[in-house]
């Protein structure tokens, strides 16, 4: 991008654009107040300010109104100033339209009376940070200055101790917040990266204990609240809270290098162990179940074929077979075997399925006794939105209620119909502990609220994450030295340090068996068995008296049939 001052003549004018370099380059010129009216108001973003583009400024005389309508117009990141004029003031690098520029220099005639030198150029710059006193790079070298580093120095080496004012809201356990300690002192993920650039770029810091409006940031009326309000409206200089990238806050904000990835987790209270009198069908499956109920009947229906089709009946009707077959089932021994050889056979097959069967119960039996067994756990989002549980969050401004109700997906929009938001987070937490609702909050954050402000252990998190996304701070849109924190941030990640700090605030919070403890239940000692656990057995026998009984009926009254029609017979006779 070429812009020329009105005040060129026009032979100089067309000898600039006359030049080789002007003519092989891609270029676009402007003149202001000639073709002004041509500002590309739905220009390209990524074309205008782009890395790769270089915006060239020739003038004649003082550019102040021009830089300003420059810098609202096309916010150059790259600016290169040539002064024509004979003489320069070089403070015109203080103008500060210049502070969100990335790479500056400028090149005039050098005053003879300073530098002592006559028809020569130099190169100037401005470092923000270590002076206003604009800085001499040296004279114009052509062979040494066509190398772009050499032009475009960094202007920001180091912050040379200068304080920034942090927009924090200190209410992110394990991120940012405020130790429980008679100190009352601030840790977090946040800070121990903060430290870590502060002493390596040499800056200060202070953060502010809240948000204005308890909110971290949504767009409001063509503003933001909460902290990303304080960055908007330029009050403070960036935010180190745990915030994720989105769409609207990319527009309006510069992100970070991304250091984590995270999203909204699900945390509902653990399912309670099931009742010790279920224990005694959980060793099979229903299916398992059905199958021996089926060769039972099936034994009972075969036996009582052969009794019928022999002359002399071993056992003679089908209570008595039933009765006899059961005694393999519970390992019981039988006080007679039949002389048919075909029907020893048939039993020896179905003593041996027996065994198979009453061996295979007994040992699930006891692995069940010795591990109490729990109700299965939702794991996914789509068993949460089939589920009856209800979402609970504090209503403090997060990204997620909107993502969840403006989704094209369905299965989030189900999700964010059963949002409930509530003003409070210990609101927020009681429906969750009522069993009714699983409260929602990053995935990282809500599990260190539950273990270090309410002191839950009896909750998990259900293992599929809502919007997982990156995770940056947050700077005013074009700052120009954002680049030196992306640098460190990244340097922070490829060490390792983030995942490291994490899980040492994680144990700090939480205790050093957290993790196991969202795996196992909370008591594991070995205990002696009690009746709780027994009284399945009872709950058989009873079943067992109740069937006896039935059957005992059963026989009466078929026996008391039996005999009325013998009597009627013989009366007939």
């Amino acid at each position: 991008m070429v812009y020329l001052d009105p005040a060129i003549p026009r032979d100089i004018h067309q000898a600039i654009m006359a030049l080789e370099a002007v003519q092989e380059t891609a270029h676009l010129t402007l003149s202001p107040g000639v073709n002004e009216t041509w500002w590309p108001h739905q220009q390209v973003p990524a074309f205008i300010h782009d890395s790769s583009v270089l915006h060239l400024v020739l003038f004649l005389t003082h550019p102040a109104k021009f830089l300003q309508s420059l810098w609202q117009n096309w916010k150059p990141r790259n600016l290169l100033l040539f002064c024509l004029a004979p003489t320069c003031d070089t403070k015109i690098l203080n103008n500060d339209v210049f502070n969100s520029v990335e790479s500056l220099a400028l090149i005039c005639e050098l005053s003879g009376r300073v530098y002592g030198k006559r028809d020569a150029m130099g190169v100037f710059t401005l470092l923000p940070f270590s002076s206003s006193i604009p800085k001499f790079l040296g004279e114009w070298n052509y062979p040494y200055y066509r190398k772009w580093d050499n032009l475009f120095t960094n202007r920001f080496p180091t912050f040379n101790g200068y304080k920034f004012e942090l927009a924090t809201w200190k209410f992110q356990p394990l991120f940012l917040y405020t130790s429980m300690n008679s100190e009352r002192t601030t840790v977090g993920l946040s800070v121990h990266m903060i430290e870590a650039l502060s002493s390596k770029l040499n800056f200060t810091y202070t953060m502010t204990e809240n948000s204005p409006d308890l909110q971290w940031g949504n767009p409001v009326n063509y503003s933001w609240s909460g902290i990303l309000g304080m960055i908007h409206r330029k009050e403070k200089n960036f935010t180190v809270n745990c915030l994720l990238q989105t769409f609207y806050r990319l527009n309006s904000f510069e992100a970070s290098t991304s250091y984590l990835v995270l999203g909204f987790g699900a945390f509902i209270v653990r399912p309670q162990p099931l009742p010790g009198w279920m224990n005694m069908h959980r060793p099979f499956q229903p299916l398992v179940w059905a199958a021996v109920f089926a060769t039972f009947v099936f034994a009972v229906w075969t036996m009582t074929f052969q009794e019928q089709v022999q002359e002399q009946p071993f056992l003679g009707g089908v209570a008595a077979t039933w009765l006899y077959l059961q005694r393999g089932m519970f390992s019981q021994g039988v006080p007679a075997l039949p002389r048919a050889l075909w029907q020893r056979m048939f039993l020896a097959v179905w003593y041996l399925y027996c065994l198979v069967v009453s061996a295979a119960y007994t040992c699930n039996l006891i692995a069940i006794f010795t591990s109490p067994a729990y109700s299965q756990r939702i794991t996914t989002l789509q068993q949460l939105a089939d589920s009856d549980y209800r979402l609970s969050m504090q209503d403090y401004g997060a990204v997620l209620p909107i993502t969840l109700r403006t989704s094209e997906d369905d299965l989030y929009r189900r999700l964010g119909e059963k949002l409930d938001l509530f003003p409070l987070q210990k609101d927020a937490v009681a429906a969750m502990q009522a069993g009714t609702h699983a409260f929602t909050a990053l995935a990282l954050s809500g599990g260190a609220i539950l273990s270090t402000q309410y002191r839950l252990f009896n909750w998990y998190m259900v293992k599929e994450e809502m919007f997982p996304g990156l995770v940056s701070w947050f700077f005013p849109k074009h700052t120009p030295w954002k680049y030196k924190f992306d640098i460190s941030i990244q340097q922070l990640v490829e060490a390792g340090l983030i995942q490291h700090w994490i899980k040492v605030m994680q144990k700090e919070l939480m205790g050093m068996n957290w993790e196991l403890l969202q795996h196992e239940p909370i008591e594991q000692v070995n205990q002696a068995l009690t009746l709780q656990d027994l009284q399945g057995v009872f709950y058989i026998l009873l079943l067992g008296c109740a069937v006896s009984v039935t059957l005992f009926l059963l026989e009466v009254v078929r026996c008391r049939c039996c005999h009325r029609q013998d009597s009627v017979i013989v009366r007939a006779i």
